[in-house]
């Protein structure tokens, strides 16, 4: 009676194995600021703390398109790391801009799609995007991006505007209503200021947000409300987190 009971258990284990991947922790180069991917049950969720406190509370980046949700669900695979250290010249307030960061490429599996997940950690900031591999009549049907804030933190934020001149106004995170607003937003948290974002948009809709389920800020494309097809590589503005 012993081996069929080893043999549960040991078949068991496996299967506890395959479901539950452990999470994927990647720090800033000073090591202060750390993103953690996680697929647990299948759902894919990324994190973000700051001296071991958390600023960003697990948080979706996805795409959906030809009706598969696209890093909301799906399973990750062994990331590729890189350091990332340029400089290139800056007209703006500093004559020279820095750009030091881990970086990893995760390949995702969503059903029976393939894709890439890019993780980018700076020491003040965490980027995040989806790139799904070209194909012919591709429908990209909208943007599942969320950002989940810790606790009921102030907020300032403008209406959504196609020309980005609305006054900001000071809130709560719960007192945001049914509104759409703009990037980017602040927020003020317990040990840190954050700046919610976006980078790098080619070929691809600008974002909004409004407040959605358990205060989780919901993105969505504005100008792009049906979707569109193209036969080309999909690459997702970065989704920003800056942390100060």
């Amino acid at each position: 009676m012993k081996r069929p009971i080893l043999t549960a258990l040991a078949l068991g284990a496996c299967l506890l194995g395959t479901a539950f991947a452990k999470p994927f922790t990647l720090a800033s180069p000073n090591g202060r600021l750390k993103a953690t991917l996680s697929d647990e049950s299948g759902s894919i969720r990324y994190s973000v703390t700051l001296d071991g406190k958390e600023v960003l509370a697990p948080s979706v980046v996805g795409i959906r398109s030809d009706g598969v949700p696209f890093g909301k669900e799906g399973t990750l695979g062994t990331p590729a790391l890189s350091d990332v250290n340029e400089q290139y010249r800056f007209f703006g307030a500093k004559p020279l801009a820095v750009n030091r960061a881990s970086k990893a490429t995760v390949p995702v599996t969503s059903g029976d799609q393939n894709y890439n997940l890019d993780l980018h950690v700076a020491d003040d900031g965490v980027g995040i995007r989806l790139r799904l591999p070209a194909k012919a009549g591709r429908r990209v049907e909208g943007d599942l991006s969320t950002w989940q804030l810790p606790g009921n933190p102030a907020v300032w934020v403008m209406g959504r505007n196609p020309c980005y001149e609305e006054t900001y106004r000071t809130k709560t995170l719960s007192d945001l209503g049914t509104s759409r607003y703009g990037l980017p937003l602040t927020a003020k948290l317990e040990n840190a200021y954050i700046t919610l974002s976006e980078a790098a948009l080619t070929d691809y809709g600008d974002l909004e947000v409004n407040l959605g389920e358990n205060n989780a800020l919901v993105g969505s494309l504005p100008n792009d409300a049906k979707g569109w097809t193209t036969d080309q590589e999909v690459v997702q503005p970065w989704r920003v987190t800056i942390v100060a």
